[in-house]
C-alpha cells in the first residue's frame, strides 16, 4: 500500500493564462518524479505529537493550507527545477508515531538519495526527526559534514518520557547521530529549561537566543555572520527546519504555541537568503502552521512565503 496520497486536486491553482502561470500549473502530483534533478514536496498531516507534547492541535490541516497559498503565487523568475508534489502522508491512523515517523523518512531518503532537493509541510515538530534522519543518512559519507539549522522558540530537545512528541526530534537526532553540526536560532528563553539548554551546549548544538538579537542594533544576519561565518562552505549539504512558533505571534497566531516576541520576516528573511546564497540546503521542512487557529491565513501565507523563497533559490 502506498504510505502518500495526492493531495486535492483543487488545490493546484490556475489562471489558465499562459501569460500569468502560477505554482499550481507547475507542481505535478506524482508518486515519485520521473525527471532528474527536481524539487519533490511531502506533507505530514498528523499532529498527534503536538497533541502528545500538551500544545494546541490544528497542524494536521497546515500541509494543505500552505498548498493552497503557494500554489496560487506566480513563480520565482529563476525557477529552473521541475517541481513534483509527492502528496501526503496517509492511511497512518493504525500506525505508532515511531511508525509514522519511518515512512516519512523512507518516502524522504528516496528522494535525496535520487539528488532531488525536497520541501516539506508539517503537521508536527517531531517530524524534524524524520526529515532529519532522512536527510543525515543520505550523507553518511559526505565530505562536507551536514549543517543542520532550525528556526525556533524551542530547543526540542527533551527526552522521550516514554513516548516521542513534539518536542523531542533533536535529541532523538543527536543521540543518534554525531558526524553533523546544528545551530538553533530564535530560541526564547522563556521557553526552554536550564537543562536543556546546558544539554545542548554538552552536545556541541549552538544557540542563538532571541534575546541576542531582538529590538536590538545588531541584526540577526549581521549576528550570524559574526558568529557562523566560518560555517557557510558552497557544497555543505543543509537542511533548514522552520517551526512557525518561531515568529511573534503578530505574524504567526497560527500556530501550537505562540508568543508575543519572536522573529520578525524581516529578521528571517535576510538571513534566510544568506543561507540559501551560500550552503546547499537540499531540504526546507516547514512545521506546525495550524490553519484552525490561522483566521486571517497569515501564518500560512507566511509559510508559503518562506517556501517561495527556497524555490526561488534553485
Amino acid at each position: 500500500m502506498n504510505s502518500f496520497s495526492p493531495p486535492p486536486s483543487e488545490l493546484f491553482f490556475s489562471k489558465n493564462d499562459p501569460s500569468d502561470p502560477r505554482l499550481g500549473d507547475l507542481f505535478h502530483p506524482m508518486e515519485s518524479p520521473d525527471q532528474d534533478q527536481s524539487l519533490v514536496l511531502l506533507g505530514y498531516p498528523d499532529d498527534l505529537g503536538i497533541q502528545k507534547n500538551g500544545g494546541r492541535v490544528g497542524a494536521s490541516q497546515g500541509p494543505d493550507q500552505i498548498r493552497k497559498w503557494l500554489y496560487k503565487m506566480t513563480p520565482p523568475l529563476n525557477l529552473s527545477r521541475p517541481l513534483f508534489d509527492l502528496g501526503n502522508l496517509s492511511n497512518f491512523e493504525s500506525l505508532s508515531l515511531k511508525e509514522r515517523h519511518d515512512q516519512a523518512s523512507k518516502k524522504l531518503f528516496k528522494a535525496l538519495e535520487s539528488d532531488h532537493k525536497a520541501l516539506t509541510f508539517g503537521g508536527g515538530h517531531d517530524y524534524g526527526y524524520a526529515d532529519g534522519k532522512a536527510f543525515l543518512d543520505r550523507h553518511k559519507e559526505t565530505t562536507h559534514r551536514p549543517l543542520i539549522i532550525n528556526f525556533d522558540a524551542h530547543l526540542d530537545v527533551r527526552k522521550p518520557n516514554p513516548d516521542f512528541n513534539s518536542g523531542t526530534p533533536f535529541y532523538r537526532l543527536r543521540t543518534e547521530y554525531k558526524n553533523f553540526e546544528m545551530i538553533q536560532i530564535g530560541v526564547q528563553s522563556q521557553c526552554n529549561s536550564k537543562e536543556h539548554l546546558q544539554w545542548c551546549k554538552q552536545n556541541n548544538i549552538h544557540v542563538v537566543l532571541l534575546d541576542d538579537f531582538f529590538g536590538k542594533d545588531l541584526s540577526l544576519l549581521s549576528l550570524f555572520d559574526k558568529n557562523f561565518s566560518n560555517l557557510l562552505e558552497p557544497d555543505r549539504p543543509c537542511f533548514v527546519s522552520v517551526d512557525i512558533d518561531g515568529f511573534s505571534w503578530a505574524y504567526a497566531p497560527g500556530c501550537s504555541q505562540s508568543w508575543p516576541t519572536g522573529m520578525e520576516p524581516r529578521d528571517f528573511f535576510p538571513l534566510f537568503s544568506k543561507i540559501l546564497e551560500c550552503l546547499d540546503v537540499q531540504l526546507l521542512s516547514i512545521y506546525e502552521v495550524s490553519p484552525p487557529l490561522d483566521p486571517q491565513w497569515g501564518t500560512s501565507k507566511l509559510a508559503a512565503q518562506i517556501a517561495h523563497k527556497y524555490l526561488g533559490a534553485l
